[in-house]
């Protein structure tokens, strides 16, 4: 079983030290600054970067889970047309009500490319929303990847052995 442990704890550390979170595109929907009560949005960005390629493994079932703390700020729950959103990582869990305000949220991607992570490759969701609360103050937005290893990656099907051979005389 240490062959198994060994894959478990490699793709573990791979997810910690390669995929590469960013929240970016922050803009308050009303010109110049976020003010207490108005809304912003943002775009949460992954990037996929191995320091070699060919040791990169590709990720499917991406979601990412979206935070934020302080200054009575809120996440307002995408609509379908944007993102999944759902209270916890998994499909099963049940999805969040578009426009509810929520601390904290798992978005999905909604096309083939936004649940598939591959290597050398980045994918983002852009426009997702956040509200300001009633007061003056700073608020710490988060957010980081969840996937599942894409087991045709890293076992690839359809795999081939050398040729058994023998020789037949004809006489």
């Amino acid at each position: 079983m240490s062959l198994l442990t060994d894959i478990r704890d490699e793709v573990e550390a791979y997810a910690a030290d390669s995929i590469q979170m960013a929240i970016d595109d922050i803009v308050a929907d009303q010109p110049n600054a976020i003010s207490p009560g108005e809304q912003f949005s943002f775009s949460v960005i992954a990037t996929n970067a191995p320091l070699v390629a060919a040791d990169g493994i590709a990720f499917v079932n991406v979601r990412y889970h979206v935070s934020v703390t302080g200054a009575g700020v809120q996440l307002v729950v995408p609509p379908a047309n944007v993102a999944i959103a759902r209270s916890g990582g998994l499909v099963t869990s049940p999805l969040l009500v578009p426009g509810a305000l929520v601390s904290s949220m798992f978005v999905f991607g909604i096309t083939p490319d936004g649940i598939a992570l591959g290597v050398n490759d980045g994918d983002a969701i852009r426009g997702l929303k956040g509200q300001a609360g009633a007061g003056l103050g700073s608020a710490t937005l988060k957010a980081h990847f969840h996937g599942d290893p894409s087991l045709a990656a890293l076992f690839p099907a359809d795999r081939t052995s050398d040729n058994g051979e023998a020789t037949i005389d004809v006489v």
